[in-house]
C-alpha cells in the first residue's frame, strides 16, 4: 500500500498532470486505502471517482499497440 501511495503522490505532483476525474485500477486490494487517504489529505480532489475494473486497463493498452509497433520499427 505504501508503494501505491508513493506512486499516486508522485504522479499527482508532476507539473504536466492535471487532477484526474477518474482513477481506474485493477482489482488489487492495495489501491483503495491510499486513494481514500489522498482524498482526505486534499492531495486528490474529493470528487475524483475510483473504479476497480479488472480489464479496463487492457483496453487502453490494446489501443496503444499500433503506436508501440510503429515506434519499435523506426
Amino acid at each position: 500500500m505504501q508503494a501505491a501511495k508513493r506512486f499516486f503522490i508522485k504522479a499527482l505532483k508532476s507539473p504536466h498532470n492535471q487532477n484526474p476525474r477518474v482513477v481506474t485500477a485493477d482489482k488489487s486490494p492495495s489501491y483503495p486505502k491510499p486513494i481514500n487517504e489522498l482524498k482526505n489529505n486534499i492531495d486528490l480532489n474529493i470528487n475524483t471517482k475510483f473504479s476497480q475494473i479488472k480489464y479496463l486497463n487492457n483496453i487502453v493498452e490494446q489501443d496503444h499497440r499500433f503506436i508501440k509497433k510503429s515506434l519499435n520499427r523506426g
